[in-house]
């Protein structure tokens, strides 16, 4: 009874341990998912600085200003594509609705990991 008793506590702990370990990869895969939104969107903004700045520049003709204003406008409206559309499981990630979450990445109970999204 006893050999049964320690074997089925150790399948529980097993179990546990399995799921803390898909859990952790998806907080891991919700990461991975945001960094790659942001370096995109990291692009994207310095390309539109690089139009911003060309634009300045006095000896641009009407219609390369307006090219310029064209490709930076189809760019804005990218990143607000980006933000609007990177979501992982249903939840937005950068939109500022994510909010919190807790992972639990251990066979206890006090064994999570939370990750904030704070709108600034």
């Amino acid at each position: 009874a006893a050999g049964l008793q320690i074997s089925n506590r150790l399948t529980r702990q097993i179990k546990g341990l399995s799921v803390a370990v898909k859990n952790a990869n998806d907080g891991i895969s919700i990461a991975q998912t945001a960094e790659g939104a942001m370096q995109e969107s990291t692009s994207i903004l310095q390309r539109m600085r690089e139009l911003a700045l060309q634009s300045a520049n006095g000896s641009n003709s009407e219609d390369d200003r307006t090219s310029l204003q064209q490709e930076f406008t189809a760019l804005s409206g990218e990143l607000n594509r980006i933000a609007s559309t990177t979501t992982f499981g249903g939840r937005n990630l950068l939109d500022g609705s994510f909010g919190s979450t807790a992972f639990q990445v251990g066979a206890s109970a006090n064994e999570t990991i939370s990750v904030q999204h704070e709108r600034r």
